[in-house]
């Protein structure tokens, strides 16, 4: 059709920077070779610490037209194995002051 693709994925809350599905971001990217019109690939639904370690993968394999971005989650978890330590989910809300710190990282 000639219209832009943007593709968006999101990662998994181990702050490794892979899929949920456990891909790896390079992997990820790798399988959009070939995509006519890619314009974008963005990730989002994510942690911010899952978007910190995956983002500059993706900026490295990407070919330099395509933009990336991010658009992480309002809020934090729990940690890792909380629950199974008897803690309940739980999740703090981001002030937006936080919120715009952890912005201005991805652009940095």
């Amino acid at each position: 059709t000639g219209l832009p693709v943007w593709v968006a994925f999101s990662l998994h809350e181990d702050a490794s920077g892979n899929l949920r599905s456990s891909e790896s971001i390079a992997e990820a990217a790798a399988a959009l070779a070939g995509i006519p019109n890619l314009h974008a690939v963005l990730l989002n639904c994510s942690s911010h610490e899952s978007i910190m370690a995956a983002l500059p993968v993706l900026r490295k394999v990407l070919p330099p037209h395509v933009q990336t971005g991010a658009y992480a989650n309002g809020f934090e978890t729990v940690t890792a194995g909380a629950h199974e330590a008897g803690a309940k989910a739980e999740y703090r809300d981001l002030s937006p002051e936080q919120y715009k710190e952890q912005c201005a990282q991805y652009i940095s």
